[in-house]
């Protein structure tokens, strides 16, 4: 028996590739039997290549900004089928990506019409993946009814991904006390699949934003799942504003929060990426957010927010092109280069995107240019009216402060060098028509 414990840094072999990698040919200290095994290691760029996702360190995410087809001329079957092509190609290209997670925005399916009757025919009864197993893609008799989920299985399965996605849940309540009077609750759902297209976990919208056709679930939920190279959360939307999602986030093994948006900007407070990269650096929590994209409806902004380092890369271009956001996030205790990419989708191509917002045009008021037909393309932002808050001055150069406005209380605590403009500390009870 022999032991050995010795390095070797092949140098010559590196001089004789001239390459820009660095190969080592390394053994443990082990003990072991004639003949000898070397275990080879190839680093390129700093960066572990190995193909087992737990290994690495870092996974490769992205997030889809999604401008949904569709409009209530077309039918409820064209919508669907259209923008679950934009989704199967966003996948394909994310997987010659190698991206590990894709997020797809709220609403990036469903059609949210606001009436009960309507919305029906783009809602499917979706599995408990807590109570069976489903992998709706091997089965797709048994869920014939379910295109939704049968083919964002299938997508999952065949690119090889973990997929988050927004849709929405129906469930027979005629039994039940607060039964709805259609006999049916409908729910704002998320739906996480693995990468071999298994239904890993589905998850109720808890906060509803002016979604008069949905329904509230009566219990507070654990939306985690567990991936080949973390464990996350899924929120949607409005969820941000509400402690839950924070209470989550110091959960000691969530690595990060998938959360699919359908975000309306108000300026200057309630833009979508300053809201995403403020909420990850204030929890210390990795969020992947994306917004659907409706220009004229004031929705754009989708991104990947590391936990320490804020933006890894972010889209903000309000031009009716869907875009791929890609990055890679660095798994706690690692620091690399996020190498991120953007890229535009359509139905059937893909290029690389490269604009860097000149293209856009400088106004967008909606109180000088009023509202547009064409909201998938003509981009409005709209300004918040600030007549409704409760105002204070700051005058000293250190102080705490508190303003009510209609019962509810904000406090602030600042201090400042000098003060040599005019600051107001302002408070604004706001409600967002969500369901009681």
């Amino acid at each position: 028996m022999q032991r050995l414990s010795e390095i070797y840094i092949g140098t010559e072999i590196y001089s004789e590739l001239k390459t820009t990698e660095t190969i080592c040919f390394f053994c443990r200290e082990m003990t072991f039997f004639v003949p000898v095994f070397i275990i080879v290691c190839v680093l390129r760029n700093g960066l572990f290549v190995n193909s087992d996702p737990s290994s690495k360190p870092y996974y490769t995410a992205a997030v889809f900004e999604h401008n949904r087809f569709g409009s209530m001329n077309d039918t409820a079957d064209d919508i669907i089928q259209t923008n679950l092509e934009f989704y199967r190609k966003a996948a394909e290209v994310a997987k010659s990506k190698e991206v590990d997670i894709i997020v797809f925005p709220e609403y990036g399916i469903v059609y949210n019409t606001g009436n009960r009757t309507k919305v029906k025919q783009f809602l499917e009864s979706i599995p408990d993946p807590a109570l069976s197993f489903s992998n709706p893609c091997d089965k797709p008799r048994t869920f014939s009814k379910n295109s939704i989920l049968h083919t964002l299985s299938c997508i999952a399965k065949n690119n090889s991904l973990y997929i988050v996605a927004n849709m929405g849940d129906i469930q027979n309540c005629k039994e039940e006390h607060e039964c709805p009077e259609d006999g049916v609750y409908h729910y704002n759902t998320n739906v996480v699949f693995d990468r071999n297209g298994k239904l890993i976990l589905k998850y109720h919208k808890e906060h509803l934003c002016y979604e008069f056709d949905m329904n509230l679930p009566k219990e507070q939920q654990v939306p985690v799942f567990k991936t080949d190279f973390g464990n996350f959360a899924t929120y949607t939307s409005f969820d941000i504003q509400f402690k839950r999602m924070s209470e989550v986030a110091q959960w000691p093994d969530i690595d990060g929060i998938m959360l699919p948006s359908m975000w309306v900007d108000v300026a200057p407070q309630f833009n979508s990426i300053q809201i995403y990269q403020s909420w990850a650096l204030g929890n210390n929590c990795t969020l992947i957010g994306t917004n659907i994209q409706i220009p004229g409806y004031f929705a754009v902004g989708s991104g990947i927010f590391h936990h320490r380092k804020g933006a890894l890369t972010y889209s903000y271009n309000p031009d009716g092109i869907s875009k791929l956001v890609i990055a890679r996030v660095p798994k706690r205790g690692f620091n690399i280069p996020a190498n991120p990419k953007t890229i535009a989708i359509t139905r059937h191509h893909s290029w690389d995107w490269d604009k860097n917002g000149h293209h856009m045009k400088i106004e967008c008021s909606r109180q000088l240019l009023n509202d547009t037909e064409d909201i998938h393309n003509e981009y409005r932002c709209v300004e918040e009216d600030t007549s409704n808050y409760t105002f204070i001055k700051l005058t000293d150069r250190s102080a705490h402060l508190e303003v009510c406005s209609n019962g509810m209380c904000c406090s602030l605590d600042y201090t400042a060098q000098k003060l040599l403009e005019t600051f107001l500390f302002g408070c604004l009870q706001w409600n967002c028509g969500y369901v009681q």
